[in-house]
């Protein structure tokens, strides 16, 4: 999602900057197509738009140019609100999948983030650009207000004010979620690279870049294997093809962990063990279209026994019953 909205930011910026007619209608329809694609993807990825702000005060650009940018925008932004704030809200109250995250009340999510302070500083220091980039990072940004460069600071300004609505919308889920600083590390990444930009030893320039890369991918080393009892969710497709189609609904105990139905390639719900052996649950869940329970036992949950269902398949990674 950022990758789109970073492409979006680069095609219409294109068309605000370049006063040519040529390539000026292209450029603006792969900004509205990608920044619609980005946002639907992610909405928080979209907080980076605001850095247009900055275009549409530039007193160089015509308003015309404005107004028809402003426009397309409109028509990028609709089928956004129309999917987070009418669709997906109707598919929630019809089939009662309650996974969908729109954030607390602002007074609520202020609180949650002042009793979570150091874990959500530590999203910023630690997380997202770890503590040597961090460091260029800071650099960059002191850099830029002592040399007066409006264009990084502000830039900076604006997406930092943007996400705090965000963070201050996801309260303590921001504090425990590393995947939520993802919208703005190109901002401190985009900051740190001016700082780096300015050292005027390339040499030093680069063992830094280096060092920033190793601390990086030391760090997530983790990332470069898979448990073991992880690794045999990829069977839970070819199983459930065993006893059920594709297009039959299914629950899994994973609890808020939305991981297991992608590799079960399957749609449907994901829960808790408590509310999956709630029969009443299940009967309302049974009504909506649920053919078939997965009970997960190793990875992203703890084996139940439900009795009350036809049991069809069961290893020792997991088990599926039949409603």
């Amino acid at each position: 999602s950022m990758s789109l909205i970073i492409a979006s930011i680069y095609y219409g910026s294109n068309y605000l900057d370049n006063s040519s007619r040529k390539y000026a209608l292209i450029h603006l329809i792969c900004y509205v197509i990608l920044m619609s694609l980005g946002a639907l993807s992610k909405l928080p990825s979209g907080m980076l738009l605001v850095v247009f702000v900055l275009f549409l005060f530039n007193r160089n650009i015509l308003v015309k140019r404005k107004l028809v940018f402003s426009v397309f925008t409109i028509i990028g932004v609709l089928p956004v609100v129309i999917w987070y704030y009418y669709w997906v809200p109707y598919l929630v109250e019809e089939y009662g999948f309650l996974h969908f995250f729109m954030g607390k009340s602002f007074c609520q999510g202020f609180n949650e983030i002042i009793r979570n302070l150091s874990e959500t500083l530590n999203k910023f220091y630690d997380t997202a650009l770890k503590f040597i980039g961090f460091v260029i990072f800071v650099y960059g940004l002191a850099l830029s207000i002592i040399n007066k460069d409006k264009k990084i600071y502000l830039v900076f300004i604006l997406t930092f004010i943007s996400f705090s609505i965000f963070i201050f919308k996801a309260g303590s889920t921001f504090s425990h979620h590393s995947y939520y600083i993802i919208p703005f590390v190109p901002v401190m990444a985009l900051v740190a690279g001016y700082g780096l930009a300015a050292i005027r030893h390339t040499k030093i320039a680069l063992i830094i870049l280096i060092a920033i890369a190793i601390e990086g991918i030391a760090n997530q080393q983790h990332d470069f294997s898979i448990k073991e009892k992880d690794a045999r969710l990829v069977r839970l497709e070819n199983d459930l093809d065993k006893v059920s189609l594709p297009s039959d609904l299914i629950i899994i105990n994973s609890g808020n962990y939305p991981s297991p139905m992608y590799f079960a390639h399957r749609k449907g719900w994901v829960s808790s063990n408590e509310r999956i052996e709630d029969e009443a649950y299940i009967d309302g869940l049974k009504q909506k279209g649920l053919r078939f329970i997965v009970i997960l036992k190793r990875s992203f949950g703890t084996e139940i026994s439900l009795s009350s269902y036809i049991k069809v398949f069961e290893n020792e990674d997991y088990c599926i019953y039949e409603l």
